[in-house]
């Protein structure tokens, strides 16, 4: 027959015990980590308490809890442990998904079922992938009257076309073609349904 001690714990050195045992039970992600932490902050428990339950100083932990702030919960828990990586490239994905057009394309990303059948590690690399590619520039073209003066430069992005008149050159024309928009919207219209 084995004895067993039982004592009570409060709750602060339940925390710590599970942190310390998880530490050394298992070699936790880096972002494991600091969920876990966040998750405690959360909950109520002081950074101290946090502290001694990961083992960390002041300025680690607060690191880690301004990352996991700074990273949509959904994509965290969608990519995983990613135990592959650290605190570098964590932050650097963090950095490029305050891109909003970024992080919309990420949160759609990890929405795809053949997101979802990849490895942790590859799940990180594909967004961090997706998200690392330069945000195309909008092409750009440029209107030229017959005499020659590049009158209206044309932009067009996946989302819209705006065009800029160059009020220098005519100042009358960008409110020429506004006074038009109506016709030439109808004109649009009737060529279409034709």
């Amino acid at each position: 027959m084995v004895r067993a001690v039982v004592r009570e714990l409060t709750d602060e050195q339940l925390v710590v015990s599970q942190g310390q045992e998880n530490n050394s039970r298992s070699d936790l992600s880096y972002i494991e980590r600091c969920y876990f932490a966040a998750k405690l902050e959360a909950k109520g428990f002081s950074r101290d308490i946090i502290m001694a339950s990961l083992g960390v100083d002041k300025a680690a932990l607060s690191k880690m809890i301004a990352l996991v702030a700074r990273l949509p919960a959904e994509i965290i828990e969608a990519i995983g442990t990613a135990e592959s990586f650290g605190r570098q490239r964590w932050a650097e994905l963090a950095d490029l998904l305050e891109d909003g057009a970024k992080r919309a394309s990420a949160m759609k990303a990890i929405q795809d079922p053949e997101f979802a059948a990849l490895f942790s590690d590859e799940r990180f690399q594909s967004v961090y992938d997706m998200v690392k590619i330069p945000a195309k520039k909008p092409d750009r073209t440029l209107w030229t009257a017959p005499n020659g003066s590049r009158l209206v430069s044309i932009s067009d992005s996946e989302s819209k076309t705006t065009f800029a008149f160059d009020n220098r050159i005519e100042p009358e024309f960008a409110n020429f073609v506004r006074e038009r928009l109506q016709a030439l919207y109808d004109e649009f219209r009737q060529k279409i349904t034709d």
